[in-house]
C-alpha cells in the first residue's frame, strides 16, 4: 500500500505484499493458538479446583455423617443412664451406681471417638487410631453398652458372616446404632432385636 502511494504509476508489488500478507497470518495464528491454549489450561485449572472443592465438601459430609451418628449414640445413652440413676438413686443405690458406670464408658467412648475423628480433620495422628474403627466386629461392644443401659437387645444374625468392604462394614455398624439410639429414645420398655 505504502508503495503505490509513493510510486503512483507503477505496479502493485505481489510478491512483496503476498510475504507480508503470510507473515501477518502466521503471527496472527499464533497469537489464536496461544490464546486458545491459555483458556484450555484455565479451564482445566478451573475443573481440577471444582473437583477439589467438590471431594472437600463429600468429606465434610462424611465426617459431619459420623459424628451425628456417634455423638447422637453416646449423648442418648448418657441421657438414658443419667435418668435411671437419677430415678434410682434413693430406691436401688447399687442400680444407680451401675448406670453412672455405663455413662462413664459411654462418655470416655465417645470423648475417644471425637478424638479420633477431629485428629483426622486436623491431621495431627501420624499413628494409626488404636481402637478399630467401627464397623461389625464392635458389634457386640454397641450391644453391651445398650444392655448396660438398662435395654434389653437381641442379635440374631442370619446366614454365614462374611468379609465386607470397609465402607459398608462401617455403614452397617452406623444403622445399628443409629437404630439402637432410636429405640432408646422413642420406644420406650419396648424389647429391641438386633440384625
Amino acid at each position: 500500500m505504502v508503495h503505490v502511494l509513493r510510486y503512483p504509476g507503477s505496479d502493485f508489488p505481489v510478491a512483496g505484499a503476498s510475504g507480508w500478507l503470510a507473515w501477518l497470518a502466521a503471527y496472527v495464528a499464533a497469537v489464536e493458538l496461544w490464546r486458545a491454549r491459555r483458556e484450555r489450561r484455565e479451564q482445566a485449572k478451573a475443573a481440577a479446583e471444582e473437583a477439589e472443592r467438590r471431594r472437600g465438601s463429600e468429606e465434610r459430609l462424611q465426617i459431619a455423617r459420623d459424628l451425628h451418628d456417634v455423638l447422637g449414640h453416646h449423648i442418648s445413652l448418657i441421657n438414658v443412664q443419667a435418668g435411671v440413676a437419677l430415678y434410682l438413686m434413693d430406691d436401688d443405690p447399687e442400680q444407680a451406681r451401675s448406670a453412672l458406670t455405663a455413662i462413664k464408658q459411654s462418655s470416655r467412648d465417645l470423648l475417644r471417638e471425637m478424638r479420633s475423628t477431629l485428629g483426622v480433620l486436623r491431621g495431627v495422628d501420624e499413628e494409626p487410631p488404636h481402637q478399630p474403627v467401627a464397623g461389625l466386629a464392635r458389634l457386640d461392644e454397641l450391644v453391651e453398652a445398650t444392655r448396660a443401659a438398662g435395654l434389653p437387645v437381641t442379635v440374631e444374625i442370619g446366614g454365614e458372616p462374611r468379609e465386607l468392604p470397609p465402607s459398608v462394614d462401617t455403614a452397617a455398624y452406623r444403622i445399628i446404632q443409629e437404630a439402637l439410639t432410636n429405640a432408646r429414645k422413642h420406644a420406650g420398655p419396648a424389647r429391641r432385636r438386633c440384625c
